[in-house]
């Protein structure tokens, strides 16, 4: 099954190095790779705010959540059998979800991006993908050093409460 991710940019030894560098008792281990859910919206958009706006926005919307984010650059999306991987599963089907995009990048466009008029939004493209996370954990399981999550592809790091 050839499903659209982002390839991974950041190993985790990188990482866990960092970790050990900056704490020399921390002694994680990769556990996994896991796969993240989400929807990929782009709309060609015409605006007016002090300027007139004539371009693409996109978003991002987590596929679990159905929290929204402002992207700025289209993602680079590669092929890839997921079909053995650890994929975290979605239920937010790609109606919903188109729903939620409009309604946070209309909300977004008035408050964080000052446009003057709901701006005309006309769909451009649309794509579920799996963003590739690792998680490390502490090969003695203490308390005081939580697993991990981060982000395969920014490098982005969150401690998870387990």
């Amino acid at each position: 099954m050839n499903t659209l991710t982002l390839p991974v940019s950041i190993e985790p030894q990188s990482i866990i190095s960092l970790l050990k560098k900056q704490d020399e008792k921390a002694n994680y281990y990769l556990e996994r790779l896991v796969y993240y859910p989400y929807y990929f919206f782009k709309y060609k958009i015409k605006a007016k705010g002090l300027l007139k706006i004539d371009g693409y926005l996109g978003c991002t919307i987590d596929s679990i959540s159905a929290r929204g984010a402002i992207i700025d650059h289209s993602p680079s999306f590669i092929k890839e059998d997921l079909q053995n991987k650890a994929c975290i599963p979605y239920s937010l089907t790609l109606l919903d979800a188109k729903n939620e995009a409009e309604d946070f990048l209309n909300h977004s466009a008035s408050l964080k991006l000052k446009f003057f008029s709901i701006p005309k939004m006309v769909l451009d493209q649309q794509e579920l993908f799996f963003r590739p996370y690792w998680i490390i954990s502490d090969k003695k399981k203490r308390a005081h050093y939580p697993p991990i999550m981060i982000d395969a592809v920014s490098g982005k790091y969150h401690p998870l409460n387990m």
